[in-house]
């Protein structure tokens, strides 16, 4: 029997919560990272992004401070969380 869920994502995310910085052109700001895809991301940040608007995201997955990867994100939402906030994104390109 399969469990039911409300879980909509075709690609499977990889649970994680490393830092990162997200560039773009107001400026760069420190993120968290909590998953990541292909396809997708979702980020905590102290500064809100536009749905819609693009940004470089760079991860440091291995060591705070050496970027690990590059990737082109577009914000799909947006929402405040306890004075940050919860940023989803489509992965454009990794690099």
């Amino acid at each position: 029997m399969n469990a039911i869920t409300d879980e909509k994502r075709i690609w499977s995310r990889l649970n994680i919560d490393v830092p990162g910085r997200l560039e773009h052109p107001e400026g760069d700001s420190p993120v968290r990272c909590l998953d990541f895809s292909s396809h997708g991301v979702r980020l905590i940040s102290p500064f809100p992004m536009q749905v819609g608007e693009f940004a470089k995201l760079a991860v440091h997955a291995t060591q705070d401070e050496i970027t690990d990867f590059h990737a082109k994100i577009q914000c799909q939402r947006c929402e405040p969380m306890d004075g940050e906030w919860i940023i989803g994104a489509h992965v454009i390109d990794i690099q």
